[in-house]
């Protein structure tokens, strides 16, 4: 039975890849719900608009947008995750965070501290396990960190996993305590260990760089050899 009147949704065509076939399911999926957009908006609070988009097949939906649209069609999001993540680019995967379902969480990798080599791995796996612990705002990391006492504020807190800099130990501390990762957790102390190693290859690189350079006893023949030349051209010059 179709859906009653509503507004008019052009049904993307499913000969045109992953993307079109997952909006043409969902057009589909809300036809057999015999729900309008209107009608799915009243229930999600997502606009006709994004619902619209969401099954015309021409650019991917949110993550949010999808798995609301599903759920007012009576639909499980989770079943359909895979395929959206298919078609979904890496930013709104992101967005998204790991999926519910244990099977396909475990697919996710991500780095660990033993493995990070520098500065810029060190953030990106802190913002790995950040998004592995529920991606928690900000806000809740800050209270949690404050209630076991080891408060940093929310400046510092995101400062920790941009990878610009190495965080100081404390700023690391309350970061790890504010995603419930406490001291007696193994990886708690596994972090704080890359952050020494990090610290300690910083100070050797710049103690190498601060070493006085041993004088090249050929170089100063080779500059008098040049200035020789370059005079001996300008005087040739002249006498022409």
């Amino acid at each position: 039975m179709p859906a009653r009147p509503g507004r008019p949704v052009k049904p993307a065509d499913p000969r045109e890849g992953a993307r079109a076939q997952l909006a043409y399911d969902m057009s589909r999926v809300r036809e057999l719900a015999e729900l309008t957009l209107e009608e799915i908006e009243k229930i999600t609070g997502v606009s006709t608009s994004s619902l619209s988009a969401a099954t015309a097949g021409r650019q991917c939906p949110s993550w949010r947008t999808t798995a609301a649209f599903l759920l007012a069609c009576g639909e499980d999001p989770e079943v359909w995750r895979p395929r959206w993540e298919m078609v979904a680019d890496p930013r709104q995967r992101r967005a998204a965070g790991l999926p519910r379902d244990p099977g396909q969480r475990a697919v996710y990798e991500r780095l660990r501290p033993e493995h990070v080599t520098d500065v810029a791995e060190f953030g990106l796996g802190l913002s790995q396990l950040k998004l592995w612990l529920g991606d928690p705002p900000l806000k809740r990391i800050h209270s949690l960190s404050h209630r076991e006492g080891h408060g940093i504020g929310k400046s510092t807190i995101s400062g920790v996993y941009q990878g610009r800099k190495l965080p100081t130990e404390d700023a690391l501390t309350g970061f790890l305590v504010g995603l419930g990762l406490g001291p007696y957790e193994p990886e708690h102390h596994q972090w704080l260990d890359a952050r020494r190693r990090l610290a300690a290859q910083a100070l050797e690189h710049s103690r190498r760089r601060m070493r006085p350079r041993v004088p090249d006893p050929l170089r100063r023949p080779r500059l008098r050899q040049r200035q020789h030349r370059t005079q001996s051209f300008r005087a040739s010059e002249q006498q022409s």
